[in-house]
Parts: C-alpha cells; sequence; structure tokens
C-alpha cells in the first residue's frame, strides 16, 4: 500500500499495479524453489483444471480481441495473482502462521485507518480537500472499500480469541469499520459488509452479546462518520440509502445506481457485440469505441467485467472454478485450532466477491493481492508427507514466460516516461503497444511536431479512449474535414464537451 506514497509516479500514470505484480512473482519464485509443495488431490485437481481452462479462455479472448498486447498483459497479471495464492498457500502450509498472517490483517486496517485520520486532522481546511481524489494510500475513495472489506471479518478476532477487554476491542474496530466505510459512502462495500456481519452472526452462535456488538458498533460508526463533513457532494452519508436527491427532479434506475446501470448494459453489448463466446478480450473496456464513458476504466462491476471480457465461455469457467472451491470448502472441514481464521477467510471471500458485483475490485491488482491473501488463508493446510516436483516446475516456467512478457510491458511504459526525441521509441511502442499514456509525448518541454503526430496517429490505432486521439488531431489540424467520419465513429457528444470544441458539424451521440 506504502507503494502509492513512496513512488506516486506509478500511481499518477496507471502503472502502480505492475509494480504489485512485480513483487508477487518475486515470491512465487522463492516459493516455487524452497517451498514444499504437496501432492494435487482429486478435488484439488478439479480446482486446478479449472483455473487453467479459465486462463486459457483468456489468453484466447486477448488473442481474438482487437487489442492483443493490453489483453496479454492483464491476462498474465491475472495468472500471477493465481500462483501468488497457491504460493501463499504453500507457505502457510508449511510454517503455520495462519493466524499470525490474520492478525497482520488487522494490524493494517488499524494502520490505514490512522494513518487517514491523521491526514484528516494535519490538513489545514480538511473540509475543503477533495478527499475522493486526494485520500492517502488510493486513488479514488471508493478503492478503500475494496480491501477494507476483506479486513473487516477479521476485526471478531479479538472476541473469537477470548482476548482481555474482548468486547471493548471489538466494538472499537467495528465501529472505526463503520465509521470509515460510512464516510466513504461506498454502497458496493456498505451492503456486503451487511451481509458479513450476517453471515458472522449466524456462524457464531447468535448470541444477546454479539447482537450488542453489531448494533451498537454500526450506530457508533455513523455517529463517527457525521463528525468528518466534506465539501465533496459525493461524500453524502444518506446516499448509501439513496437518500440523497433532493435536487433530482426524477428518479430512474440508473440515477440510483449513480448512472453505472447504463455502463453494465453498453459494457455487456459491446462484449457480446465482438465475440459472444470469448468477449472483447481482458482489459477491453477502454478500447471500446466510442468510449462507454470518459474517465472510467472498468464497468464498475465485476459481473458485467468479466462476462464481457471473457464472454459465455471464460464465465461460465468462472463459475466452475467458483462451484469448485465451495466443494473443496465443504468437504475440507478445518480442525478445531484452525475453524475460526478459515472461517472468517471463507466470509471474507464471499463478501469481496458480493462487494464487486457493483464495483471494481477484480479489475485493480492492489486488490487483487488482498484476494489472493484471504483466498489462501479459506483452504486448510497442505499435507506435506507427498511432495510433487511438477508443480514448482510448472510454477517456475510460467513466470519465466511471464517474465518474458512483462519485460516488454516495463520497456514499453519506460519509454513514454520521457521526452519523445528519438523514433526508436516510436518503434519499441508499435512492437509491444500493451501500455499507452504518452503525456510526455505529446505535451512535453520538447515536442518534436513529426514525431508527436505520429504518436497521434499511434494513439488512434492502438491506444485506448482513441477518440481521445482523434480530437487531439482535430484540434491540432488545420484540415479537420477528414477526421469527421473518425471522430462520428469514436466519440460521444460528452467527449467534445470535455476538449471544448464547438465548432464540430458532424453526426454524433
Amino acid at each position: 500500500m506504502y507503494q502509492k506514497i513512496l513512488f506516486p509516479h506509478f500511481a499518477q500514470t496507471g502503472f502502480d499495479g505492475a509494480v504489485i505484480t512485480l513483487v508477487e512473482l518475486v515470491f512465487v519464485i522463492f516459493i516455487s524453489i524452497f517451498g514444499k509443495h504437496p501432492r494435487v488431490t482429486k478435488q484439488g485437481a478439479y480446482l486446478l483444471l479449472a483455473i487453467c481452462g479459465w486462463h486459457i479462455s483468456g489468453f484466447l479472448s486477448a488473442y481474438l480481441s482487437e487489442h492483443f498486447y493490453p489483453s496479454l498483459i492483464k491476462q498474465i497479471e491475472y495468472l500471477i495473482h493465481c500462483m501468488f495464492a497457491y504460493s501463499i498457500w504453500v507457505f502457510l502450509s508449511q510454517t503455520q502462521k495462519q493466524e499470525k498472517m490474520a492478525w497482520f490483517l488487522v494490524f493494517t486496517f488499524v494502520w490505514v485507518i490512522y494513518y487517514i485520520f491523521c491526514a484528516w486532522y494535519i490538513a489545514d481546511d480538511p473540509y475543503s480537500i477533495d478527499w475522493v481524489t486526494q485520500l492517502p494510500f488510493f486513488n479514488n475513495i471508493r478503492h478503500s472499500g475494496f480491501i477494507l472489506i476483506c479486513f473487516l471479518p477479521f476485526l471478531f478476532l479479538p472476541l473469537l480469541y477470548n482476548l482481555k477487554n474482548k468486547t471493548l476491542i471489538t466494538i472499537a474496530l467495528l465501529s472505526l469499520y463503520w465509521g470509515f466505510i460510512i464516510w466513504t459512502c461506498s454502497r458496493g462495500t456498505y451492503f456486503a459488509s451487511l451481509i458479513s456481519i450476517a453471515a458472522i452472526y449466524y456462524f457464531y452462535k447468535s448470541t444477546p452479546k454479539i447482537a450488542f456488538i453489531i448494533t451498537s458498533s454500526f450506530l457508533i460508526g455513523w455517529i463517527i462518520a457525521l463528525q468528518f463533513p466534506s465539501i465533496s457532494e459525493s461524500l453524502n452519508p444518506f446516499r448509501l440509502w439513496f437518500l440523497n436527491f433532493q435536487h433530482t427532479d426524477v428518479i430512474e434506475a440508473n440515477s440510483l445506481s449513480s448512472g453505472r446501470l447504463d455502463i453494465w448494459l453498453k459494457a455487456f453489448e459491446a462484449g457480446i457485440n465482438h465475440n459472444v463466446l470469448f468477449g472483447f478480450g481482458p482489459n477491453g473496456y477502454t478500447y471500446v469505441s466510442p468510449t462507454i464513458l470518459t474517465n472510467t476504466v472498468h464497468p464498475h462491476s465485476s459481473l458485467f467485467q468479466l462476462i464481457s471480457e471473457y464472454g459465455f465461455v471464460g464465465f461460465a469457467l468462472l463459475i466452475l472454478l467458483f462451484i469448485n472451491t465451495l466443494n473443496i470448502w465443504s468437504k475440507n472441514q478445518p480442525v478445531q485450532n484452525k475453524n475460526t481464521i478459515i472461517i472468517l477467510s471463507r466470509v471474507s471471500v464471499l463478501s469481496f466477491i458480493i462487494g464487486s458485483t457493483v464495483d471494481g475490485h477484480f479489475y485493480y491488482n492492489f486488490s487483487l493481492i488482498y484476494l489472493a491473501i484471504i483466498f489462501s488463508l479459506s483452504f486448510t493446510a497442505a499435507n506435506q508427507i507427498k511432495p510433487n516436483k511438477y508443480i514448482p516446475l510448472s510454477l517456475l516456467v510460467s513466470c519465466l514466460v511471464s517474465i518474458f512478457f512483462l519485460k516488454q510491458h516495463w520497456a514499453t511504459y519506460t519509454e513514454q516516461q520521457v521526452e519523445l526525441i528519438d523514433p526508436q521509441q516510436l518503434i519499441q511502442v508499435e512492437d509491444f503497444p500493451s501500455y499507452y499514456f504518452p503525456m510526455k509525448w505529446l505535451y512535453g518541454d520538447k515536442v518534436i511536431p513529426e514525431l508527436r503526430e505520429k504518436a497521434v496517429k499511434l494513439g488512434q490505432k492502438h491506444g485506448p479512449m482513441k477518440c481521445n486521439y482523434f480530437l487531439t488531431e482535430y484540434i491540432d489540424s488545420k484540415d479537420t474535414l477528414h477526421l469527421t467520419k473518425d471522430i462520428e465513429t469514436h466519440c460521444r457528444r460528452e467527449d467534445l464537451k470535455n476538449f471544448n470544441i464547438k465548432d464540430f458539424h458532424g453526426s454524433i451521440k
């Protein structure tokens, strides 16, 4: 989490996820060499087949898409997350540190809240700060809910482990959680949290004491949230219950969903129209033309994201993966001393999935790394009696292949972080256009017009949100008639407003 504070440039250029997968890759290689890998059971084989099948469908979706390289890299990142989750499971099985890992998740939660609390109080005018985009650790305040939902079940550890002052500690942790979630106004995380709390209440004896802890912490959380008002309209806690429409004459389903219903339907339609079986490929949302919604990189629903990216084949394999996971959970009950951690982890995984139905949990690497952790914690420890020689070899081969492509991906990124003064920079990016965000190329201090023009053309051919590059050429060009058809194809009326273009005479939605 600190990489966004220590290395803000990666976050500003949308490349912070690549740093996370790089760290994961190092850990996977370490475990593949030094870990004790168990033999695959029959149930594990079914799960492994479902995972491999989904990845194969993902690479096929990338190949069939119109943006092969970005989709290829995204699928490789998903592969690394899966290998990372397996490596954590092997590591925890070998070291028996599941309990310590769970407590570290609680510590991470406390530290995040403490850090943000300090940021509020050292600010000269916290009310006027745009906390939606300036919250520490996160590019967007809603992203905080992606990982906090993973922490929620583990906040019951003091109570379930019978620590001293367990009731007060649990109420304090849950109150901080609710206070922060209510303050951030993330509906997806809010309702997923309610379901998660209900599940924990069901699993751990519905006693009046637990009911008191849950109710009191929820009410205290609302009191805490209301103590930190913000100028931002989107940080209105009453929007959690759809009560912030006093300035809206007509309340529609799309307005109640903050415009997301329209995004979901358009993303689904785009994926099905491209390829009903395999979708438009991983990370294909921003490559849809015309752009579905400006300044969004995913459809704000993992359900619609995955079905539009992978089509019905890939999505069916994901459902099969989920069913296999539930089957393993039901047939592998934990021993008594590990029961608490595993049950809380399973609730955490299910809460993550529920919250993701209305947001982008499955898109960002910083949330997927936490999913990998809680997913690994949700399984019983591996049997170390029968070692396996083939899985570590498969991990190493997969890592080496991934490194080959990630090296090209990083080269494409680094070329765009300096001024465009050499045609070889364009050649590198055009050969492997997995990332395209050429701000320094287009708006740097030493812009060479001929190279800048080629960079704009490259964006029109390989870049995400192609409309931006056609509008850039439109603004730069003296003869704009030849661009009319392209702008009609790739842009929406809202895009013209963002570029302050008022003299366009073509037909555009």
